[in-house]
């Protein structure tokens, strides 16, 4: 928030989310920042904010190293440890940043189907309280996403290529 010119408080950083927003051309409508950090369970923010900002920024060079920082599914940070088991066609297809409170099970980025790139936001909230209702709600977000997520396959063609053989002459 400083960087933007606002007080280092919560109020600061509120002011600052509204800004980059509104200068992505995302709507702050609904937007609600009660601290800082995140963790505050009165901090709202809609499917479609977050989607559209990530299509924003997904091409935009000031985030390059924002969008190479995100956890890789299967492989890499938060995600390192997910999709191994619930879908496992999606190791590597997916970069996502987390988002986990007491009853949430949040999953927000890209997943790589085939030559296409798909932005996905996946808010599960209200969940029972316990670890179990949790990783239910992980693996099923896990499950949702290895159906489309899909490796870039080669494209064969429908055609077989003309075999040419030749001889070659051998003396003996």
């Amino acid at each position: 928030s400083q960087a933007a010119g606002y007080p280092l408080s919560d109020e600061g950083v509120a002011r600052t989310f509204e800004e980059v927003l509104t200068g992505l051309g995302v709507s702050n409508k609904g937007l609600l920042i009660k601290d800082a950090s995140g963790l505050s369970k009165e901090n709202r923010v809609t499917a479609i904010q977050i989607g559209q900002l990530l299509m924003k920024i997904r091409n935009d060079s000031r985030f390059a190293s924002l969008i190479g920082g995100l956890p890789i599914s299967g492989l890499t940070g938060t995600l390192r440890n997910r999709f191994i088991d619930t879908a496992p066609q999606a190791i590597g297809l997916v970069k996502a940043k987390t988002g986990t409170l007491n009853g949430t099970a949040n999953l927000a980025g890209y997943v790589e189907a085939g030559d296409r790139e798909y932005v996905f936001v996946i808010i599960a909230d209200r969940l029972k309280t316990s670890s179990r209702a949790e990783k239910f709600a992980r693996s099923t977000v896990d499950r949702i996403l290895g159906k489309i997520a899909a490796p870039l396959l080669p494209v064969f063609p429908t055609q077989p290529a003309e075999v040419v053989i030749e001889e070659v002459a051998t003396t003996a």
